[in-house]
């Protein structure tokens, strides 16, 4: 059983080390890490069986909600987990608008590939730009 949901302070260096291992990092900035803690951004997690196999970090940027990244374990990808997980940042909009207090229109994100612009592209964002930013409303 798949679930989404925000995921708490204690789950941030377990998502993080997803994030880098989903990615082919072998060691994290502290970036990511000092705007978790900070609450500048707020990550959302997928939980099977109630363990962490992916996430997202998102972020009040460019006057949308942000998509900072998103991750999925190498074994669970093509799985469409990725995809529900921006379905719940969609489903979710309100929850994001109250903690950044902010009202959003759109979700913005950057593809990492070509591949990736295709993914999106499914799933309602256009672009990219100049800027390889994709929007979608929202």
């Amino acid at each position: 059983m798949v679930e989404y949901k925000v995921a708490d302070r204690l789950g941030y260096v377990a998502m993080e080390s997803i994030r880098m291992e989903a990615n082919g990092l072998e060691s994290s900035s502290m970036y990511y890490v000092d705007k978790l803690i900070s609450g500048e951004i707020l990550p959302v997690g997928a939980y099977v069986d109630k363990n962490l196999i992916g996430g997202a970090y998102v972020s009040p940027s460019l006057s949308s909600l942000y998509i900072d990244s998103i991750f999925v374990k190498k074994e669970y990808q093509n799985r469409g987990y990725a995809k529900g997980l921006l379905q719940y940042i969609f489903d979710n909009k309100q929850l994001f608008e109250e903690y950044f207090n902010t009202e959003f229109d759109f979700s913005r994100l950057e593809p990492g590939s070509n591949d990736m612009v295709e993914f999106y592209k499914n799933i309602g964002y256009s672009g990219p730009n100049e800027m390889n930013i994709m929007k979608r409303r929202i």
